[in-house]
């Protein structure tokens, strides 16, 4: 068996440490965003409404690591990028940047996967099941042009079918929870508000 000199060791862990950073951040960077962007789809909205900073959708790829299905499929990722890694030496150098480029790869794909199918099963989990932050928000009586709305929300919120799904500076994101969903249906409906036309919102939930 052909002996390994240290700098070699050394080389390749100081590479396996760079592709393993880089691959483990790209990771959680596109899981956040698959989450977040299948989540508010699911509720008929882009990200682009929200006004969300990237600090907060990669706060939720790294949220999701509670989840033991997203934690049980990075570690074998990991496990698998870690073996492809290591026989890197025992073929060409073409074969080596297939292996480098496989490994990242399957980060984004598990990553960009996971991602999706969370991001609308906790979608559905609201405007199915109910679950989420229980809202009971009243809107200010000086928007004649909400008022229909106004009375629509509050019966909703008597039978405590409203969920607070996102709130920004600007507007306010409210989802109704269906009492039938129909066969075949894949999402919801959200209400934007202008925060300024919410008088006040009392919220349960975490």
């Amino acid at each position: 068996m052909k002996k390994i000199a240290p700098e070699q060791v050394s080389q390749f862990n100081a590479d396996f440490v760079k592709i393993f950073t880089s691959g483990l951040g790209v990771g959680l960077v596109i899981l956040g965003y698959s989450y977040t962007h299948t989540f508010f789809r699911s509720f008929g909205l882009s990200l682009f409404q929200l006004d969300m900073a990237w600090i907060d959708i990669l706060f939720r790829g790294v949220a999701l690591f509670q989840d033991w299905r997203v934690a049980a499929v990075f570690s074998a990722t990991i496990l698998a990028g870690s073996i492809l890694f290591s026989a890197r030496n025992l073929v060409g150098a073409t074969a080596k940047v297939a292996i480098i480029s496989f490994t990242v790869f399957g980060f984004v794909v598990a990553a960009t996967w996971g991602g999706q199918v969370l991001g609308y099963q906790h979608a559905r989990s609201i405007w199915q099941d109910g679950a989420g932050k229980v809202a009971f928000c009243q809107l200010t009586s000086d928007r004649t042009q909400l008022k229909d709305l106004a009375s629509g929300i509050n019966e909703l919120s008597l039978q405590q079918r409203i969920r607070l799904v996102y709130q920004s500076k600007d507007h306010t994101f409210l989802a109704p929870v269906y009492q039938t969903v129909r066969e075949g249906q894949k999402t919801g409906e959200a209400y934007v508000i202008p925060t300024s036309a919410i008088s006040f919102c009392r919220v349960i939930g975490s």
